[in-house]
C-alpha cells in the first residue's frame, strides 16, 4: 500500500463526520525514529484530509486528550460543545479537528514526500521485536498482567460496595408520602348484639 496521494480536495468526502483516534499514544515515546513518527502522521493526516475526517492521539494510560476525544463526538453529534483546539506541536498528543488541516500543515510534516511502499517506510514493530511473548512470560507480559489484575479488582470491589449499598438502601428505606399508599384493609363488621330475654 502506497501513501495516500496528498490533495487540497475531500476526494472520499462520504458526507459523515468521522473521526480518526489513535489510541495508545503513549507507546509512541517508545519510537527510536523521529522520521517514523513524521510518517505515520503524515500518512494519518492526508488520510483524514481526503475524508472530512479529524484526528486525535489519546491514551488511556497517560489520560492524554480523552477529553478532545469527547468533546470532538459530542459535536458531531449534537454540535455542542465546539471542536477542540488544533494541537500538532506535541507529536504524542496531536489534535487536528475536521476542517481545520490543509495541504500546506501536512506538507511541513516532513521534508520529504515518501515514494515507497508504507511497509518499507515504516517497518512492523513486532517484526523488528520478533514474536510477542506468551502471558507471564516476560517482566512486560508480567506487569501488563499485574496492571490487568489491579484494576479487575478494583472494579469488584467497587461492584461489591454498589450492592450492598443498594442492599442496605432496600432495607432501612421508610415510607415517605411519595410512596405508593398501602391498600387499606376492609373494616370488620361488628356482630349485633342479642338484647338479654326478660326474666319472667
Amino acid at each position: 500500500t502506497m501513501f495516500p496521494e496528498l490533495s487540497a480536495a475531500a476526494d472520499c468526502n462520504l458526507g459523515i463526520p468521522m473521526l480518526v483516534v489513535g489510541c495508545k499514544a503513549d507507546q509512541l515515546e517508545h519510537v527510536e525514529s523521529s522520521v517514523d513518527l513524521e510518517l505515520v502522521q503524515y500518512a494519518l493526516r492526508t488520510f483524514c484530509l481526503a475524508h472530512g475526517a479529524g484526528l486525535v492521539y489519546c491514551s488511556t494510560r497517560s489520560g492524554s486528550n480523552l477529553t478532545a476525544v469527547s468533546h470532538a463526538i459530542h459535536h458531531m453529534l449534537w454540535a455542542t460543545p465546539p471542536l477542540p483546539e488544533p494541537q500538532v506541536v506535541e507529536r504524542y498528543a496531536l489534535v487536528v479537528p475536521s476542517g481545520w488541516d490543509s495541504v500546506h500543515n501536512i506538507s511541513i510534516v516532513t521534508t520529504d514526500k515518501p515514494t515507497q511502499p508504507l511497509a518499507a517506510a515504516i517497518p512492523d514493530p513486532a517484526a523488528a521485536k520478533g514474536p510477542a511473548p506468551t502471558t507471564g512470560g516476560g517482566e512486560g507480559g508480567a506487569e501488563e498482567e499485574a496492571d490487568d489484575k489491579a484494576l479487575l479488582t478494583e472494579i469488584q470491589e467497587a461492584l461489591a460496595k454498589d450492592a450492598t449499598a443498594t442492599r442496605f438502601s432496600s432495607v432501612s428505606k421508610k415510607p415517605s408520602a411519595l410512596d405508593a399508599p398501602a391498600e387499606r384493609e376492609a373494616p370488620v363488621a361488628s356482630k349485633p348484639v342479642a338484647p338479654a330475654a326478660a326474666a319472667g
